[in-house]
């Protein structure tokens, strides 16, 4: 009798202990990665080649930099593109720095320019989740030329 007191006993720890691990636990905050700046712009692919601009935000690098909707993004860092994804990419392997070819018009004009990153405040003490976000980056020493289209060399 003893022993089947103990037996109903230790499944019914078991069985406790089951329904405590299927109880659904709070999720465990996770720290999320430091994230990319971005340009600020809309793009589409461009019939002609290159990436046009749909739009500008505001404050963003790229109205900065001086770009509006309608240009068309030839080149950036050197590489020609012909895919909105490629350029995001390419914009977010940017360091400190990026180098824009893009047609305005009949015109075309590299424009380079230093960014500083500011990495917005850690959050607060005892705070459960560890997110360091990126600000917009500070644009600076901003240099535009006027070139000649880099497709026709």
């Amino acid at each position: 009798m003893k022993r089947a007191k103990i037996g109903l006993a230790v499944v019914g720890l078991l069985a406790l202990g089951s329904l405590a691990a299927a109880q659904p636990q709070p999720p465990q905050p996770q720290p999320q990665p430091q994230q990319p700046w971005k340009l600020g712009v809309g793009l589409l692919a461009n019939q002609g080649g290159g990436v046009r601009i749909v739009q500008v935000f505001d404050s963003s690098p790229a109205a900065n930099l001086g770009l509006k909707p309608g240009n068309v993004l030839i080149s950036v860092n050197g590489k020609l593109q012909n895919d909105p994804l490629a350029v995001r990419d390419e914009v977010f392997r940017s360091d400190k720095s990026v180098n824009l070819i893009y047609q305005d018009g009949a015109d075309f004009y590299q424009v380079t320019a230093d960014f500083e990153i500011v990495v917005a405040a850690p959050p607060a003490p005892g705070s459960p989740v560890v997110v360091r976000s990126v600000e917009a980056p500070k644009v600076k020493n901003i240099k535009k030329t006027k070139v000649a289209d880099p497709r026709r060399k």
